[in-house]
């Protein structure tokens, strides 16, 4: 970094911070979720075994109908134990009590129909390898709960490393500090939850979480700090991102195209001229032409089908039913949990709405055309994208869509929204308290930054806004609590509905419940809660810091 190029953050000291936090709300989740109780996490470990053992797609089944099976020779213990949650799988109110305990040695009841032990049939062999290479490591351990627990483990270290990226890239190296506020309301309790159990969809959200913040901070950041990190840091979420799942590159290609659009033609134009982002983005491409090949070749997006639609259903049909399937996807992207079965209470989905709703709307109000344009696209697309995959699909799969599949790209548009708001609502130096913050350079700059000079820019001039610093200032430490009641709240319930669940006492299960985390329910729930206290703690620190010494 050069002299004039300082931070106000030590990037180390940050990164630390950040990954220490994250990662310790990341391993309670993992801990408070029942072993194989996550969404195809059964199927997730098996394959993660099999690959690190030689077997890269199994026994593959060729047979019409049946192409996304394939047969893979694992030891007992991950061949019995895939069945172990099924006992209160899509049941909410029976606890995990209810499963036998895991053990070791393969051992199938009289009259059972699972397969023979040592053998397990998987539908997710043909998914790209990369995620499975890193988890199966764990495997070479004896098989028993500390190998799926470490697995796991390691799963939310690398969610941690790219959540933690994100927060030191704006923190350290934006010249709009605050923007972390759209990066703490993009983790959702979902994100969250994700990193603490075995599925790529985990790394896949949290490594484009990462790319569209970096990307943002260097198209639209005409004062960033660092680009050459920045690029770096872009270069391995990106290249990460589009190697997890048989949709990544499709994603990455969306967020590709709104980070471009964001910026000012010549910001973008000039980043394109550099000799390290010309490496990027070549590094970034030969690893999304890698995962193409591989999609394609392996046929990666066939999937399990357990409710195709009928032929005879009209397409008119199916598009309106996958428009109301929009009511269960969007909760799932801020949380539903377990096997999709475990709601969080209703206040922590108004409070993520409400945070969301609320930048999205400012953003649109204090933007350019551009910048709502670019916001309502990513709105549409959001709510459109899932439709139109699943409709297409639905009388070959069903409705096989769901909301944690569309987070990767979902998780821009609170970073988008907040991005914009800053660079509309940036307070020129030296500015008293109760100056407005929209003032006429500001907006000249943001206008002319965000590729909307001139007209658009005198348009905006005549715009009052009632946001002053301290209002500002306010509202970004209510969103660091509501993110925090949010997520403490969802996770209370999460644990109650295993140690009890969803029909059992309220509070009783803290200390006496059929089923017990490790570590106990009440202590993780204590623990979960002095957390999001200092996560508070620290957003009021930031915000305070900010206000004191820049004019964020």
């Amino acid at each position: 970094m050069r002299k004039n190029e300082k931070t106000a953050f030590k990037p180390s000291k940050v990164y630390l911070t950040a990954f220490c936090l994250i990662f310790c709300f990341i391993e309670l989740w993992s801990l408070a979720t029942p072993l194989f109780a996550g969404p195809d996490e059964p199927v997730q470990v098996i394959k993660s075994y099999a690959v690190d053992h030689g077997q890269l797609l199994g026994q593959l089944d060729t047979q019409p109908g049946q192409q996304e099976f394939s047969l893979v020779h694992v030891p007992g213990f991950y061949s019995v134990d895939r069945a172990v949650p099924k006992c209160f799988d899509h049941h909410s109110t029976v606890p995990a009590s209810c499963a036998p305990p895991l053990t070791t040695v393969c051992h199938h009841p009289v009259g059972s129909t699972a397969p023979p032990c040592g053998v397990a049939f998987i539908y997710n062999a043909r998914y790209p390898p990369l995620y499975y290479l890193a988890m199966g490591t764990v495997s070479f351990l004896a098989p028993g709960k500390a190998v799926l627990y470490l697995m796991r483990a390691l799963s939310a270290l690398i969610e941690t490393a790219f959540l933690a990226l994100a927060v030191m890239s704006v923190l350290c190296y934006s010249s709009r500090p605050l923007m972390v506020v759209g990066v703490i309301v993009a983790m959702t309790p979902m994100v969250i939850y994700l990193g603490g159990i075995v599925n790529p969809a985990s790394i896949e959200i949290s490594a484009g979480l990462a790319t569209w913040t970096t990307g943002l901070i260097l198209a639209a950041d005409r004062q960033c700090k660092n680009r050459r990190m920045l690029l770096v840091f872009l270069g391995i979420s990106a290249s990460v991102m589009v190697l997890m799942r048989p949709i990544s590159p499709f994603w990455l290609a969306l967020i590709a195209l709104f980070v471009v659009f964001s910026g000012s033609k010549d910001t973008v134009l000039s980043l394109m001229k550099r000799r390290d982002f010309q490496v990027a983005a070549g590094i970034i491409f030969f690893f999304a032409v890698l995962a193409t090949v591989w999609i394609l070749k392996e046929h990666a997006t066939d999937v399990l089908s357990t409710s195709k639609v009928p032929a005879g259903v009209p397409f008119l049909n199916i598009l309106e039913e996958s428009f109301r399937h929009n009511v269960y996807y969007i909760p799932t992207m801020i949380g539903v949990f377990g096997t999709f079965d475990t709601y969080a209470p209703a206040l922590t989905y108004l409070l993520y709405y409400a945070m969301i709703t609320v930048m999205f709307v400012m953003a649109f109000v204090a933007g350019g055309k551009k910048d709502r344009f670019l916001l309502l696209a990513l709105l549409l697309l959001i709510v459109c994208i899932p439709v139109a995959i699943s409709s297409s699909q639905a009388h070959l799969y069903g409705y096989t869509w769901n909301g944690k599949d569309t987070l990767p790209f979902a998780v821009g548009l609170p970073i988008l929204s907040a991005d914009i708001l800053l660079r509309r609502l940036s307070r020129p130096k030296g500015a008293s308290e109760g100056t407005q913050i929209l003032s006429a350079e500001a907006i000249l700059e943001g206008a002319q930054e965000s590729g909307d000079p001139g007209k658009s820019g005198r348009k905006n001039h005549l715009r009052k806004s009632a946001v002053t610093p301290s209002v500002w200032k306010r509202m970004v430490i209510m969103f660091f609590v509501m993110a925090a009641l949010g997520q403490f709240l969802a996770f209370y319930e999460a644990i109650r509905r295993y140690a009890a669940g969803t029909s059992g006492p309220v509070f009783s299960f803290l200390h006496s419940s059929p089923w017990d985390a490790p570590l106990g329910n009440g202590s993780l729930v204590v623990i979960f809660f002095l957390l999001s206290c200092v996560f508070v703690f620290l957003g009021v620190k930031l915000v305070v810091w900010l206000q004191k010494n820049t004019a964020a």
